[in-house]
């Protein structure tokens, strides 16, 4: 039957609603020309939404008997008014409007019929491939066809349903119950990583199990005509989930060498300057990365923990000794004494605060700046501070020892003197820190070399300007300083 708001539509000539034939109303048998006229706008307007339907071929046979200006009962009822013999006028218009609400019925009937014919067909066509004798139910399908286009609706559904109930099992067979397999085969634990990879996937297997919960119901409730394209979303989903499953073997291997690495260096997490490179939380965002799917950007983010920490090993413990040793160049503050130093050069000194600033670079804030080549520079170059200031300090000893010397006129004070520039000097000499690198003005002269060169070779003068007149005064300790 038609729908009220197309019988509205077909009936509004007569300004309210009708919804079956026996509403209209009541057309006389005598002479009532108004009525015919309302009824006639009536059956034109079934006929035309006849001729507009997607099906209209298949009541080419009443729309041709209802007719129009030109032929059919339309055209009967119009002759029979010019007579004029309105009674049967009428009887044609109304057999016309009868048959056009019997049309608008079968159309459907017939429009339902060809909706669960294309989901019969499209089940069957998708399992056809999988069923011993096909034929069977193809003629099946084929005779509920012949019984719709013969306009016989209810063989035509029965027919149809027995068709479908021949095809179902077969989808069972054949698509749910291997897709439930799947599903169990996909929750197994893994043959390497056991169950840690699903947890990577635990919304989706979830997911996939609420779908296939709905697929089974679907199926079991007699609505199988739409188990195929929920099976199609269900199984998409299994896929989506295997091949996740694939790329996160490659995550979990590196997440197993990356954790490896961290696990040598885990005893440096709190020592500086490691303990600002956050280490574990960089795992557990790449973690947080493969949870959300972005499994290559997750490796990719492993991949490069793993080089930090490996990294770190090699360069720990350098880093770990500057860390230690950079502070006694503070606490207590030798450089400070030698800057108060009374015989001090300045110029020694100043290298000596210029090779600790460049060894501060040490102090590296990021990891990027974590350079082995250079920590290992950063940690000489304190060596070599300490070895200078060590230097430096003695030979600034000895000057002041050589000062007293020079300005003591008293020839016994003198000898006095000299016996403790001879210990200096030996001191210098033998001192293990006597090759630390000094420059002083530009020149590549060590400066306890300095000082024992100039030093030792000038005694001589030394003793002269102690006693000018007596070259024989104080020969033992000139000589022994001369040759110590």
């Amino acid at each position: 039957m038609p729908t009220e708001d197309q019988i509205k539509e077909f009936l509004e000539a007569f300004g309210k609603l009708h919804t079956e034939g026996d509403n209209l109303p009541v057309m006389s048998t005598t002479d009532d020309a108004g009525n015919n006229a309302k009824l006639r706008i009536v059956v034109v307007n079934l006929v035309t939404k006849l001729k507009a339907n997607i099906y209209k071929s298949h009541v080419d046979t009443e729309i041709n008997e209802i007719g129009d200006d030109n032929k059919g009962l339309i055209k009967a009822a119009d002759d029979e008014t010019k007579k004029p013999d309105h009674a049967e006028a009428f009887t044609k218009l109304k057999s016309a409007k009868e048959k056009a609400v019997d049309a608008m019925t079968s159309l459907d009937s017939y429009a339902e019929f060809k909706f669960e014919l294309s989901r019969v067909q499209g089940a069957f066509d998708f399992i056809k491939s999988k069923i011993s004798s096909p034929a069977d139910i193809q003629d099946k399908i084929d005779d509920a066809v012949d019984f719709a286009n013969n306009k016989n609706y209810p063989s035509a559904n029965s027919t149809l349903d027995d068709a479908f109930k021949l095809v179902k099992p077969k989808i069972k067979s054949a698509y749910i119950t291997p897709l439930k397999n799947r599903i169990t085969a996909l929750k197994q634990p893994h043959a390497k990583y056991g169950n840690k990879l699903k947890t990577y996937i635990d919304p989706l297997i979830k997911e996939i199990d609420k779908e296939f919960g709905v697929l089974e119901n679907i199926y079991e409730t007699g609505e199988g005509k739409e188990v195929i394209l929920h099976w199609r979303f269900v199984d998409d989903h299994v896929d989506e989930a295997k091949k996740l499953l694939v790329r996160l073997e490659s995550f979990e291997a590196q997440l197993v060498k990356t954790e490896t690495a961290l696990t040598d260096i885990e005893d440096y997490f709190d020592i500086d300057p490691f303990s600002k490179f956050t280490f574990p939380n960089r795992k557990n965002v790449a973690i947080k990365r493969a949870k959300d799917h972005q499994i290559e950007l997750a490796t990719a983010d492993l991949e490069k923990l793993e080089a930090d920490a490996i990294k770190v090993k090699g360069y720990a413990q350098d880093y770990i000794s500057y860390v230690q040793e950079r502070p006694k160049v503070d606490d207590p503050n030798p450089i400070q004494g030698l800057e108060s130093h009374a015989n001090k050069n300045q110029d020694v000194v100043d290298l000596i605060k210029k090779a600790l600033e460049r060894a501060d670079f040490a102090k590296v804030k990021s990891m990027a700046e974590l350079d082995g080549s250079q920590i290992d520079i950063a940690n000489q170059l304190l060596k070599e501070v300490n070895r200078d200031i060590a230097a430096a300090k003695t030979a600034f000893d000895a000057s002041t020892a050589f000062n007293n010397i020079i300005s003591n006129v008293d020839t016994g004070s003198a000898a006095t003197d000299l016996g403790t520039l001879k210990t200096k000097f030996t001191s210098a000499k033998t001192h293990d820190q006597k090759d630390a690198v000094l420059k002083t003005s530009g020149d590549d002269n060590k400066e306890l070399d300095t000082f024992i060169a100039k030093y030792g070779d000038n005694l001589s003068e030394i003793k002269k300007k102690v006693d000018p007149g007596n070259d024989q005064d104080l020969p033992g300790a000139v000589n022994d300083i001369k040759s110590a």
